[in-house]
């Protein structure tokens, strides 16, 4: 199963010299700096590792936190129309990923909270495992969050390629 997810989206690049500041100000959103592969997911908001030094952080659409603590430490860019995303769940998921992509998608190899910048159906995409605690993972759910067999996983892309992951998506559900 496959759903759009409304998010407001900001990328941050960390300013030479300031990680250490920058590390400082981000704890004012109860969040700190992950490690490469990894998302750190606070009071329903996300940094998420994109490569050194940048982050995006992303928030439930309407959600996102005033970012003036960071600003002397990073640029921040507002990417909430630039990038679309995604929840791809349930147990087949894992399977469905692997038809587009060439990421080890087993649970020992990406499990909860780890991050991939990759490749899916031929588009660039950041893919992201929930946690099963995230507040995404129970969005738009009458049943409980998921068990550990079934994973939800966050797929973010350039909005220009929305339509194209979307149907991409519906097929390979589809096929599973």
């Amino acid at each position: 199963m496959f759903a759009a997810e409304a998010l407001d989206l900001v990328q941050i690049g960390v300013r030479r010299g300031a990680a250490a500041e920058f590390a400082g100000a981000l704890q004012s959103l109860g969040l700190t700096p992950p490690e490469p592969g990894e998302a750190r997911s606070a009071g329903g908001r996300d940094l998420i590792w994109l490569q050194p030094n940048t982050y995006l952080l992303a928030a439930p659409r309407g959600a996102m936190p005033a970012l003036d603590a960071l600003a002397p430490f990073a640029a921040l860019v507002e990417q909430s129309d630039g990038r679309s995303a995604f929840i791809l769940s349930g147990p087949r998921a894992r399977e469905v990923l692997a038809k587009g992509c060439r990421l080890d998608f087993h649970p020992r190899v990406f499990g909860p909270g780890r991050v991939a910048g990759t490749t899916l159906a031929h588009v660039n995409a950041v893919i992201q495992q929930l946690d099963r605690d995230h507040p995404a993972s129970s969005a738009g759910r009458e049943s409980p969050v998921p068990a550990d067999d079934q994973p939800q996983f966050r797929l973010i892309v350039f909005s220009s390629f929305a339509q194209h992951i979307a149907e991409w998506l519906g097929h390979a559900t589809a096929s599973a």
